[in-house]
């Protein structure tokens, strides 16, 4: 029989934020700065990121601080992104809202309602606690059927 996973939400808890802020603190540095992307999610928005890249006790850490700016190039969301790339996908929803949907960690994902400013984040208890869970490398938006399908895999699983 296999172990149920914890899949509960830890992005809002004293323990994973405490960690999370050590982790930027140890990443997020001027003297890691790796390079500078700009890339368009969609829709005229321009997504700005430095890349940062360290070695701390022989393990590879990435990490990346995001802005995300208009057609107007007026500053509408900020986030940091750590032990990964940056994925920021546009989804403009039929309710007729666009959300970002993007990563703050290897595992879980945020989603940003552009006209409220409202931030949810997920951040699955397993995986923060040594455990594997799914990694969001993709994400899809079908505006017919409402539905979101996210592409992606498990680290190194058989």
């Amino acid at each position: 029989m296999s172990k149920k996973e914890d899949l509960s939400n830890i992005a809002y808890t004293k323990e994973y934020l405490d960690a999370r802020e050590v982790a930027i603190a140890a990443v997020i540095r001027s003297e890691n700065i790796a390079d500078t992307t700009n890339e368009p999610p969609d829709d005229g928005y321009i997504q700005n990121t430095i890349h940062y890249e360290t070695e701390i006790n022989g393990i590879r850490h990435l990490g990346g601080s995001n802005k995300i700016y208009d057609s107007d190039n007026a500053l509408i969301h900020e986030y940091i992104c750590l032990n990964t790339n940056s994925l920021c996908a546009l989804i403009a929803h039929s309710n007729g809202r666009k959300y970002f949907v993007y990563k703050e960690d290897l595992y879980g994902y945020s989603v940003l309602d552009i006209m409220s400013n409202d931030t949810f984040r997920y951040i699955p208890a397993e995986s923060f606690r040594g455990g594997e869970t799914f990694i969001i490398t993709g994400i899809s938006y079908n505006p017919t059927k409402n539905i979101m399908a996210a592409t992606g895999c498990y680290w190194a699983y058989p």
